[in-house]
């Protein structure tokens, strides 16, 4: 049974982790990225390269080589990316991460669609404390 959260994640517990598409330039200017910059989950200059914010409350997963450069990571690269998220959340078990992709919208910065990424984070085992939100989860491979 996998666990979900319904809506925008607008507060975290102290064990949560919000989990974004990132650049790894530093340069959080829209999307989650703002948001979480917005919360002061992550700085706007901080670099987000699949790893944890100074605050260790947000994770970057890169998925765009740069801001507004749509398909500049390939599928196989994101998903290398995802799998470096899945074996932090193995390692940090007492942690939740809870993916920002939703599956509301279908327009995501990176340029690819709701069901291109959820085929990515299937691509993987999903570790049980990696939480997506409800309508994003039903596009997931089981």
């Amino acid at each position: 049974n996998m666990k979900t959260y319904k809506g925008k994640i607008n507060q975290l517990e102290s064990n949560q982790i919000f989990c974004f598409g990132s650049n790894p330039i530093g340069i959080q200017g829209a999307g989650s990225a703002l948001f979480a910059v917005k919360r002061n989950w992550c700085s706007s200059s901080e670099r987000m390269n699949n790893c944890f914010s100074k605050s260790g409350k947000a994770w970057g997963i890169v998925t765009v080589s740069g801001p507004g450069k749509k398909k500049s990571k390939t599928p196989d690269e994101i998903k290398n990316n995802i799998y470096k998220l899945y074996q932090v959340a193995d390692k940090n078990k007492d942690k939740e991460f809870l993916i920002a992709y939703t599956g509301v919208s279908n327009y995501n910065l990176n340029g690819y669609s709701n069901k291109e990424l959820a085929d990515m984070f299937s691509y993987f085992t999903i570790q049980d404390n990696v939480i997506f939100e409800e309508e994003f989860s039903t596009l997931l491979t089981k």
